[in-house]
């Protein structure tokens, strides 16, 4: 009966040596349970991404508290609450054309005119809101998906429709981070497809 017992003990404490090792070196041998980013997270992701642009716009139209519509969307679709910055390139920045920061970010979508004082913040010059304009649809083409763990890359196009039916097309590149039950976007950079000129 003792033998046992010290064999167990001995046992137990070699297991926990080895579970303390995997989670110190991060050794994925060791297959330790992650949150796996699914593919239709990231559909659901960029769906509810959309539908945030668009609200936003109609918030604006309506004259409903813009600011504060947009301040839920970002805190809900990116990492700000985990991280302070992030990685945010925006298609029509004319000055700062990265924008890290939760403020920065704020301005680029609803404007500066609409970013109004607030214990010192302050909207960037040239900010007209990507988000307030009148978009009606907004569709996600995803032309390649990369998916590691909790993380996932997604390289596409999206298509934005105003009020009258124009189309704007728009190349992207997104991180999505998977955080709890909550999928997050870490990294997004947006550019206008290249227009080739005559020489």
């Amino acid at each position: 009966m003792k033998k046992a017992f010290w064999i167990m003990l001995v046992a137990l404490i070699i297991v926990s040596s080895l579970l303390a090792t995997c989670v110190y070196k991060n050794y994925t041998r060791c297959h330790v349970k992650r949150a796996e980013i699914t593919k239709a997270e990231i559909d659901s992701a960029q769906s509810a991404w959309a539908n945030g642009i668009i609200n936003i716009g109609k918030t604006y139209r309506d004259g409903g508290n813009v600011k504060e519509v947009a301040e839920n969307f970002l805190k809900a679709m990116y990492t700000f609450n985990q991280n302070e910055y992030i990685f945010f390139r925006p298609t029509l920045a004319a000055n700062e054309g990265f924008r890290p920061n939760f403020d920065s970010a704020l301005s680029y979508f609803i404007g500066k005119n609409n970013f109004k004082a607030d214990s010192g913040r302050v909207g960037i010059a040239g900010d007209e809101g990507f988000a307030i304009k009148p978009w009606t649809k907004i569709t996600f083409t995803n032309d390649q998906i990369f998916k590691y763990g909790s993380l996932a890359i997604a390289m596409g196009h999206y298509v934005f429709t105003d009020d009258k039916g124009n189309d704007t097309k728009v190349e992207y590149t997104f991180v999505y981070k998977k955080v709890g039950n909550n999928i997050k976007i870490l990294v997004q950079h947006s550019s206008l497809p290249f227009a080739a000129t005559n020489s």
